[in-house]
């Protein structure tokens, strides 16, 4: 994930780097200052912030031993079409770098730690509310109440209507709704608001239509209300078709943990989704022009004019994965996915599955697809094919096959073609060792005469002891993963995102923007 400025904050970030230079005066322009930042090979954040002032975005600056002192912003770190809407919500009183979203202001749940987004609200989101004054007959304040403030036996309201107005009803008006099984009556408008306020939730079943601002995720026959707090909060509630995450906008999108797509659909996202190497997006901006990041070459190089590319494959993780590796029976997510098998790698099973539906209910394909099992596991003792298939005929008598010398219990043999093409048949690896060349695209770790997969290229791991399976790479080779890749500026080696700032950058020579990447990541303030 590449992190995304929450709320703006001017300050000041050193990385191993000697005292830092004088900050250029435009560090104080946006109502930030700063003062001198001591030595040493931590992060140190220096934070003075006038709590009125709301620049458009954090600056991170440069220091002496990185050639200028010209703000580098952190929309640069940011895939172009994705916004954090840094400069709306509502800013916690105690803690301001908290952001919460204008539809969970006045929603009847706190959510700042000191309950400030709950204080002196006008208007609630919330169908039923209070007065917050008994004294003050002309305060427009109110206590804005949520179904379990009412008939607890708690005072939330000052006047007690939360527990004398709903509560011990023994009859309910035209206007009214009776709870099932209790003795309550609710407002009919505060039916189908999205909030339960019977304690067994009748109030919210069989809903056609949705009340105040509540919004219906399901169809006319019959779904659920989703309360406005839910809607456009970067999490997904309407697993049916997302609806309450999309047409949102920069206000209704913003807060701590929220980031807009600026696509046509105006998704609202988790800041943890945006450049996590999955579309998240409906068109794919979260993940495109992340910097560092190689994922845009991989996604660009899976599209076609029918949407995808033959040579990928989508697997139930919810990633695209290269033919040759979702194939050749290593992932487990890709099972039954494979039209055929990878015949260099993969062992097919005799058994098939049909693939009946998308995911979304529509039938898609009544084709029969194989199960492919890692030839590795063939006659290894282990039943891995649902049909056993990978235990039959377990001989080495059959011309061209060779039986492993490793000891185990069960005979295990590989053929000719098998022989250094990187992936051990025999238990001790004795087949990939004492090679001189490697077979079906193999890579030859040239010291240890051992070959290796294809597919270990350029994956972050070094598997050759001199590392040279993981120098002068390039982002198409590093794009090849299913996991995420950082591409070093300079170095031509790539690393798992996750690996890559430990927490500084493991990049060799790392430049500034190597620097900066690992700086500002896992803080709060982006």
């Amino acid at each position: 994930m590449l992190l995304i400025a929450t709320i703006p904050l001017a300050f000041a970030l050193t990385y191993s780097s000697p005292q830092a230079s004088n900050i250029d005066k435009k560090a104080t322009e946006d109502g930030g200052s700063a003062s001198n930042i001591g030595k040493g090979d931590k992060f140190n954040f220096f934070v003075d912030r006038e709590h009125s002032s709301w620049p458009e975005l954090t600056q991170v600056f440069k220091y002496q031993d990185w050639e200028d002192h010209t703000p580098l912003r952190t929309t640069e770190f940011l895939p172009k079409n994705i916004t954090s809407c840094t400069v709306y919500g509502f800013a916690c009183t105690a803690q301001p770098y908290i952001v919460v979203s204008k539809n969970r202001r006045c929603d009847g749940h706190p959510d700042c730690e000191d309950g400030s987004d709950e204080i002196d609200c006008q208007e609630c989101q919330t169908t039923l509310s209070c007065p917050a004054s008994t004294i003050n007959k002309n305060s427009k304040r109110r206590i804005c109440l949520v179904g379990n403030h009412l008939c607890d036996e708690y005072k939330h309201c000052p006047g007690s209507e939360d527990e004398t107005l709903y509560c011990n009803r023994k009859e309910c008006s035209v206007d009214e709704y009776r709870c099932k099984d209790v003795d309550m009556c609710i407002p009919n408008n505060a039916i189908c608001d999205g909030e339960n306020h019977c304690p067994f939730g009748d109030d919210e079943q069989n809903c056609k239509e949705c009340n105040g601002e509540a919004k219906m995720c399901g169809n006319a026959k019959g779904g659920i209300c989703l309360a406005k707090r839910f809607l456009c909060d970067g999490f997904v509630d309407c697993h049916i078709d997302t609806s309450d995450e999309k047409d949102c906008d920069c206000a209704s999108c913003s807060g701590k943990f929220s980031a807009l797509c600026n696509g046509t659909s105006k998704m609202c996202i988790s800041k943890d989704s945006v450049c996590n190497g999955r579309f998240d997006c409906p068109d794919g901006e979260d993940e495109i022009g992340c910097p560092g990041v190689c994922l845009p070459t991989k996604l660009s190089s899976m599209k076609n004019q029918e949407g995808r590319n033959s040579n990928s494959l989508l697997c139930n993780d919810g990633l695209f994965h290269d033919w040759s590796h979702a194939c050749d029976g290593l992932l487990e997510t890709c099972r039954f996915k494979c039209k055929e098998c990878n015949p260099a790698r993969a062992f097919q099973c005799h058994s098939l599955q049909s693939i009946q539906n998308n995911g979304n209910g529509t039938n898609v394909s009544d084709k029969m697809f194989p199960e492919c099992i890692h030839r590795s596991l063939v006659c290894d003792g282990k039943t891995d094919c649902l049909d056993g298939s990978d235990e039959l005929d377990c001989s080495c008598k059959t011309p061209g096959m060779n039986e492993c010398h490793s000891k185990t219990a069960f005979r295990r043999c590989y053929s000719n073609s098998h022989k250094c093409d990187g992936y051990s048949d025999c238990l001790g690896g004795e087949d990939e060792r004492n090679c001189t060349a490697c077979t079906n695209g193999a890579l030859l770790c040239k010291t240890e005469g051992r070959c290796i997969p294809p597919n270990a290229r350029c994956n972050g791991e070094p598997d050759c002891l001199d590392e040279s399976d993981e120098m002068n790479c390039t982002c198409k080779e590093c794009s090849r993963h299913s996991k995420q890749m950082y591409m070093c500026e300079t170095a031509q080696r790539c690393y798992p995102l996750n690996k890559v700032c430990t927490p500084y950058s493991v990049c060799e020579n790392a430049t500034r923007m190597d620097k900066m990447f690992c700086a500002i990541r896992g803080h709060e303030y982006f």
